[in-house]
């Protein structure tokens, strides 16, 4: 290699260090001293640059420096005044609390006539009739007279129910329970009324047997010289029997000297420790389930109801799922979820069995028959119950229950 491609090629790596730019420069000089005095500059224009970046590093590792010393001392500044605020903090509220067990217990004045002086703020949501049967383990409403106070003890309790106008349907759902009342208080005049007037026109009709409301069998209870009065209702939920019964008691109640009115299968729900009745009744419902096959659901049929109780059969399937029951859903007639919400569930998990268990007192054979034809067409395996809840001992004690409740209430106050 000759003296000029040597001195060149030394010129252009020198410049390549510097840029691209500068190292074409060299390369296209004329002769070796062009191509150096390129490479000459490129590499004092790269050593300045690199002086110059380092001072700047070295400023900037000043400066940061500088700040970490400057935020340790603020942190530190900072651990002291949080540490002395807590303290001061906690100071306060220990002399709060002993003060608070000088003062007295704060009183509030009830706006209401019928309360008189003042009671505890947390006795407030108890102190008006119509709470007290939420807010209260006593759910039974109640009404003294003291005007009929003078009449001779003679009791009765009335049993309110929608109706059912099949006999056989009628022997197997409500008299298993009217008769359990009868035989626990065999001394005590039990009578039946029911709310739905088509059902008792239609008995009335075929079988020459009337049932009376329960406005009128208040009525016949009072003629007859009945002084208290215990009305029971055959309702799963708070809905139309509930209202029945506790409208009768209303209108009723200054036409006897006592009178209580108990609460449906499920009325309490187990706040601040009330008793869940719905954690009781779905433990006896739940005994009346065929044996379910893993790949199985089981369909809770009801017609649902226009009132607020229709809001409790969300938690009936929600206490359900905490007993472990699986694939259960409840299809409601009025409302939340229906069948095609129900029917969309099965298609995702791919279920091919199902079973129809009527979640009512009492279930029309033909009309869970015709109910189930349609999942047979759907094109699934349906198996159909038709013994409804009021056909079922566990449940027909809790009726009994709920019936001796009212009883106790209007025999004992």
């Amino acid at each position: 290699m000759t003296k000029r491609k040597k001195i060149l090629v030394a010129a252009i790596t020198a410049a390549m260090f510097c840029s691209n730019f500068t190292a074409t420069q060299a390369a296209k000089a004329e002769d070796t001293n062009e191509a150096v005095m390129v490479a000459a500059v490129a590499a004092a224009d790269s050593r300045a640059s690199l002086l110059d970046n380092g001072e700047k590093s070295l400023e900037k590792a000043e400066v940061s420096k500088e700040n970490k010393e400057e935020n340790a001392v603020q942190s530190g500044e900072k651990d002291k005044k949080e540490k002395k605020d807590k303290k001061t903090k906690k100071q306060k509220k220990n002399k709060k609390n002993k003060t608070d067990e000088k003062k007295p217990k704060k009183r509030y004045k009830m706006p209401d006539e019928n309360v008189s002086g003042e009671v505890d703020l947390d006795t407030f949501v108890s102190a008006k009739p119509d709470l007290k049967a939420v807010a209260t383990s006593d759910a039974v409403l109640f009404y003294n007279n003291p005007a009929l106070a003078a009449l001779p003890d003679k009791d009765a309790i009335l049993v309110v129910t929608s109706g059912v106008a099949s006999p056989s349907l009628r022997a197997a759902t409500i008299e298993p329970t009217v008769n359990r009342i009868k035989r626990v208080h065999p001394n005590v005049k039990v009578i039946t009324a029911f709310i739905d007037k088509k059902v008792i026109n239609e008995i009335k009709t075929k079988e020459e047997v009337l049932f009376p409301t329960p406005l009128e069998a208040l009525d016949q209870l009072k003629a007859a010289g009945y002084s208290r009065v215990a009305v029971a209702n055959l309702g799963i939920v708070p809905a139309e029997e509930y209202m029945a019964a506790t409208a009768a008691f209303e209108s009723k109640k200054n036409d006897f000297k006592k009178i209580a009115c108990g609460t449906p299968l499920m009325f309490r729900q187990g706040q601040q420790g009330v008793p869940d009745d719905i954690d009781e009744a779905v433990r006896a419902i739940s005994g009346q389930f065929p044996r379910q096959a893993k790949k199985e659901a089981i369909l809770l049929l009801t017609p649902g109801t226009k009132t607020i109780g229709n809001a409790y059969y969300t938690l009936i399937t929600e206490k359900l799922k905490e007993l472990s029951f699986s694939n259960i859903y409840l299809v409601n007639g009025q409302g939340w979820p229906n069948f095609g919400m129900v029917g969309n569930k099965l298609k995702q998990t791919k279920i091919k069995k199902v079973t129809l268990f009527p979640l009512t007192l009492a279930a029309d054979k033909e009309e869970m028959n015709a109910i189930g034809k349609l999942f047979e067409d759907a094109g699934y395996d349906t198996n159909v119950i038709t013994d409804a809840l009021g056909t079922g001992a566990a449940v027909q004690n809790i009726f009994l229950r709920r019936a001796d409740e009212a009883f106790d209430v209007v025999t004992s106050k």
